[in-house]
């Protein structure tokens, strides 16, 4: 009976150990997060479409994003948690598993739309400010009049820009010699760059304390 009893206390310390442990893995600090890379501003709607919060509760925030210019704009589920610290913001990576569905929200001209964002998969961190990012798509439609009124929208062509000036050609460098070394990106024994990351039309951010 004495055995059993130090077995079961043996196994509750563990147990508690662990959990301790696993917590506090959870817990980053500012140095180890990242600087945020620069806002993707596009300037036709860089003061007519924003986002704001309200309802910040310990676990989620509500973001709402206001479209007050004459386009179609959309955005999907993703988004990003910033902090900010010592003078600049700071990209907070989650710890906890939680995944994104592909879905598209549009947004019409002078109209507005709401999302309520999970907060608990991101680690508490008790910076100054937080903020979240997401991108904006820009959907470019004008309205048609109909002979009986109606007015359906249309696609609009993109706007006309002045032809610019071919750069002027630059020397193809020559391949580095890797002596038989793999590369993971290599086409015919030269290595290649890695492709582009293609940039949001947008990004807006809305800024809230959140005490957690």
């Amino acid at each position: 009976m004495k055995k059993q009893g130090l077995f079961v206390a043996f196994a509750v310390f563990v147990t508690l150990l662990f959990a301790t442990c696993s917590s506090e893995s959870d817990v980053l600090s500012f140095e180890e997060l990242s600087i945020a890379r620069p806002l993707q501003i596009h300037p036709e709607i860089e003061y007519l479409v924003y986002m704001v919060a309200a309802d910040v509760t310990s676990t989620h925030v509500t973001v709402t994003i206001q479209n007050n210019s004459d386009f179609h704009v959309f955005t999907g589920e993703h988004y990003t948690l910033e902090a900010y610290y010592n003078g600049q913001w700071l990209y907070v990576p989650m710890v906890e598993l939680f995944g994104f569905t592909f879905v598209a929200h549009t947004i019409e001209p002078h109209d507005s739309k709401s999302f309520n964002k999970p907060l608990w998969p991101f680690p508490p961190l008790g910076a100054e400010s937080y903020r979240i990012r997401k991108d904006i798509g820009i959907t470019r439609w004008g309205l048609y009049e109909l002979p009986d009124g109606r007015m359906v929208p249309i696609p609009l062509p993109p706007p006309e820009r002045p032809a610019a000036t071919p750069p002027p050609p630059t020397p193809t460098p020559s391949p580095p010699d890797l002596s038989g070394e793999f590369h993971p990106s290599m086409i015919d024994g030269i290595p290649t760059p890695p492709p582009p990351r293609r940039l949001p039309s947008h990004e807006v951010v809305a800024e809230f304390d959140w005490g957690r």
